[in-house]
């Protein structure tokens, strides 16, 4: 059962994770859109935060914040530190993009921008869609994300190392960015 006023939206058929996205922005009716993966918990004042942030500085068209190993162990460490090392400072900064696991966007910012329908670095191409029509993507450290990503053990680990390191080299190789080889 969906409570809190939500809505549930299904797809009618398999969209992957940009496509269903998508489908989420083309229903959502505020001026801020956010994007809050399953595997995620997120503090109550989470959307607050980033309301004051985008107050605060109106160049800012999305807002995330620190993500935080949900998982403590060897290899749920590593696997923090190897993809998500760019969101743990606990400084507050421009970047260049962010996850989609727990991002608020300004409804204007995004505009005609929509996710590629793929499950391989949707975000990246989302976020780098965003920011070329102007404005900051923020990272707030005030903003904790913890990240409950499945249980790793040795097999695992690697196998995700090697599903990530090819979803970053076709994300890289499709936007012409450094880092391809």
């Amino acid at each position: 059962a969906v409570t809190s006023g939500a809505r549930l939206i299904r797809c009618e058929r398999r969209r992957n994770a940009g496509g269903a996205r998508n489908l989420g922005i083309g229903e959502a009716r505020g001026d801020l859109i956010a994007f809050l993966d399953a595997d995620v918990e997120i503090g109550a004042h989470w959307l607050a935060r980033a309301i004051e942030v985008f107050r605060s500085d109106a160049s800012v068209v999305a807002v995330g914040g620190r993500i935080v190993n949900g998982r403590p162990g060897r290899f749920g460490d590593l696997d923090l530190y190897l993809n998500h090392s760019e969101w743990i400072s606990t400084s507050a900064r421009s970047c260049t993009t962010f996850p989609t696991m727990a991002v608020v966007y300004r409804r204007d910012a995004v505009g005609p921008v929509r996710f590629p329908e793929t499950n391989y670095g949707e975000d990246t191409f989302f976020a780098h869609a965003v920011r070329a029509r102007g404005g900051r993507i923020w990272f707030d450290p005030a903003i904790r994300i913890v990240h409950m990503h499945e249980r790793l053990d040795a097999e695992r680990f690697w196998a995700r190392q090697i599903d990530a390191g090819r979803q970053l080299y076709l994300t890289r190789r499709a936007l012409e960015l450094p880092g391809k080889v």
